[in-house]
């Protein structure tokens, strides 16, 4: 996503352009940094209702203003909370710079991780090796996988079958909403009553003519 020649405001930039697109299958957020989106509420809208921010050394801008916040809002409502993984596969790709790697499944899948502790050397004596990471797996809004934020990496491949797969999201059921129902309220009220207008004569009346 960066570039050598990107500023941390371009960058910025390109983010804000993702969440303003609600692109909810984008790379370059997840539910931290949308968050960090909403907090700009405190002062979009009052004194300063928008900012204009470039997304390259290219040109080209984004508006930044209310409708991110609302958006960024949104997507972090939308995105499955991380969940502890293990995962099995190969170590295929290795950047030191940024303590992330790529891992190759039995499938073909490859899951990006990043390393948060330890020696990102670690990553190097690895590579080419079948391992096993164990870690916190990190959804899109979309609720595809992210990356895995890698806490440990064993050199084994015990489980490979059941764990060398993309750890899917656990989705949070829709609540229903439940009202307490009162003496005038619910069920209980239609009980005694006659939804229409008639009155009990008219009614008795009808009821007559039908059996006739």
């Amino acid at each position: 996503m960066a570039r050598a020649e990107d500023t941390a405001i371009q960058l910025i930039g390109r983010i804000g352009q993702s969440v303003r697109s609600q692109e909810t299958a984008s790379d370059k957020f997840d539910r931290s940094l949308l968050k960090h989106f909403t907090h700009w509420q405190r002062f979009l809208g009052r004194e300063v209702t928008e900012l204009q921010l470039p997304t390259s050394t290219r040109g080209g801008l984004v508006t930044l203003d209310l409708k991110v916040v609302e958006n960024a809002k949104l997507l972090s409502a939308q995105t499955p909370s991380p969940r502890q993984v293990r995962i099995v596969g190969k170590m295929d790709m290795v950047r030191h710079s940024t303590r992330s790697f790529g891992l190759v499944l039995t499938g073909g899948e490859e899951v990006r991780g990043v390393l948060q502790e330890g020696d990102p050397d670690l990553l190097r004596a690895y590579f080419g090796k079948e391992i096993t990471v164990f870690g916190k797996a990190v959804y899109r809004p979309s609720g595809s996988l992210l990356r895995v934020d890698a806490q440990e990496i064993l050199d084994t491949t015990e489980g490979r079958a059941a764990f060398s797969v993309v750890p899917q999201a656990f989705i949070k059921a829709e609540k229903v909403e439940r009202r307490v129902q009162g003496g005038k309220s619910g069920v209980v009220a239609f009980f005694g009553t006659w939804p229409g207008e008639e009155t009990d004569e008219e009614l008795l009346a009808a009821l007559g003519e039908l059996r006739n």
